[in-house]
This record gives C-alpha cells, structure tokens and sequence, in this order.
C-alpha cells in the first residue's frame, strides 16, 4: 500500500521505518512536508499502531511521529445486492450469494474488486486480456446456459443487445450492471425480432465498509 507522510524538514535523503513485519520502500520526497512511501506489512505484523520515525540522512536527526500508524485486519464489507426492471430474483439472489460480507470466503475474482467491463461487441464482447470480474463476472456466472465463462464470451446462439453488457457507477460506493442477451436468427444476431424474449438482467450493488480503519495522524514529534 502507498501512504502519504505528513511533518517538516524532509530532505530527499530522509527515511522513513513504521516498526517490526512493515517493509519500506519507493520512498519519494515531495516536498520539505510531504512524502509518500510504499509499504509491504507482512502477515505477521503485530496489529496496532506503533510510531512512525523519519531519520535524515546526512546528520542522523530523528523525528518520532507517536502512534502515526496502525495495521489493523484486513476490511469487511458490506453489500447490498437489488434488482431493478424485471430482472428475475433468481438472479439477483445467485448474485448476492456470491458476496458474502466476510471477503475470505467470496470466490476468487469477485471481491472486494467489482470489476469492469471492457468496450463490448454487440454480438461477443472483446474481453482481453482477461474476462470481465467482480460484479460483472458474478452476473455473468449466474446465466451459465449462454455464458462460456473460459472463453469469455457467449454460448453459440445468443446475442447481446445493442449497448449490452453495460457497467457503470462511482467507485467503490455503488456499481450498476445491465445485460440484455437475445437468441440469434439462424445463427445471425441482426436485433430482437418483433415478439421475441429479450433476457435482462439488471443489478446494482452498494458496498459499504463494515468498520472504519484507524484516523491517520500528521506531524511530527522531534526527538532530541
């Protein structure tokens, strides 16, 4: 994770340590108040806050910022899976099945990341490198009859509508998925013809953190 480091004096030789089980490193003065440093906390470091001490370098002076810095276990969120259309609740319960609030135990791929997609072919959406995850991957997972999930596109004899699959919303706070899939025309996908059945699905998805991390703290004590 990179964190931003807040005090005064830095020189672009100071550095910067935050206590037993965190490497430091891609340390970058940005200016003689503000750094910013890239931390690798190992799985066993001690949860808790511990202090965060800037050394300047030549001279060796010491600056202690107390209790500057926590590690705390990894988030739990929330989510909230609805409908919206006519989309069957089915659906949206296979959805919401696949993001329990504990992320240890949601399948690879479908969270806490909710995926994009990427720019779609109205008859196989072009996902490359890699197939579509999260939010997205969940829906798509949830219609196996007409999704080829290891090809990333649709089984033979669909369709997907003009400007389908959609995927938008702000991140990380609410994502909305819209899939509207057709059966082809003897093999042609040329739009639904009059009296056929359009299947839609149309999901929306709010996350929320189940408890805060720690406050950050600025500024730093000068140890003599």
């Amino acid at each position: 994770m990179t964190v931003t480091v807040t005090g005064y004096g830095f020189v672009p030789q100071t550095t910067f340590t935050f206590g037993q089980g965190i490497s430091v490193g891609n340390v970058s003065i940005i200016n003689q108040t503000t750094a910013t440093v890239t931390l690798v906390i190992s799985p066993s470091a001690q949860f808790g806050y511990r202090d965060v001490t800037a050394t300047q370098v030549p001279g060796g002076l010491n600056a202690v910022l107390v209790d500057g810095f926590a590690v705390v276990d990894l988030p739990i969120w929330n989510y909230t899976i609805t409908s919206g259309g006519t989309v069957n609740p089915a659906a949206v319960a296979c959805v919401r099945s696949k993001f329990p609030g504990n992320p240890a135990t949601n399948a690879p791929g479908l969270a806490p990341n909710e995926g994009t997609w990427y720019v779609p072919n109205i008859e196989d959406p072009p996902y490359l490198p890699y197939p579509p995850t999260g939010l997205a991957r969940a829906i798509l997972d949830c219609y196996v009859q007409v999704w080829i999930p290891q090809f990333g596109q649709l089984a033979e004899g669909y369709c997907w509508d003009e400007n389908s699959p959609s995927y938008q919303g702000e991140y990380p706070d609410l994502r909305v998925a819209n899939l509207r899939i057709y059966n082809a025309n003897n093999g042609v996908c040329a739009g639904l013809l009059p009296g056929a059945q359009m299947y839609e699905s149309n999901v929306s998805m709010a996350r929320q953190l189940f408890y805060p991390a720690p406050l950050g703290r600025s500024g730093f004590e000068t140890e003599d």
